[in-house]
């Protein structure tokens, strides 16, 4: 090859080739670097966005599942078939105790007066 004469006058132009073409080179390189970091960084928003959908699906997911709940709760509370039966429960109890305890005074008062 010419430039592997180093006497010669094209040696100054294929030295000046072989600069440009090694700063090619390098220009190249770093055009392929911030390519494949651009790509990382655009992959890396993607997986992102990815992941925060996935929370707001199962943030939105728990609170349908609380809701569900408060609703099945509120439905218990509110039924009247339990709402009855816990009052004759609490009324016939109270009655019931309220009716023995007149009666125990009553014989009380009675055989006090008895006496």
């Amino acid at each position: 090859m010419a430039c592997e004469l180093i006497h010669t006058p094209s040696f100054h132009l294929c030295s000046q080739f072989l600069s440009v073409r090694e700063r090619l080179k390098e220009v190249l390189r770093q055009y392929e670097f911030r390519e494949r970091h651009f790509e990382c960084v655009i992959r890396s928003k993607e997986l992102e966005v990815l992941l925060s959908r996935a929370r707001a699906a199962e943030q939105k997911q728990l609170a349908e599942g609380q809701k569900t709940h408060a609703e099945k709760v509120e439905e218990e509370v509110m039924s009247p078939s339990l709402v009855c039966t816990d009052c004759l429960c609490s009324s016939s109890g109270l009655v019931a105790e309220s009716s023995a305890q007149e009666e125990i005074r009553g014989r009380t008062e009675w055989s006090n007066h008895a006496h």
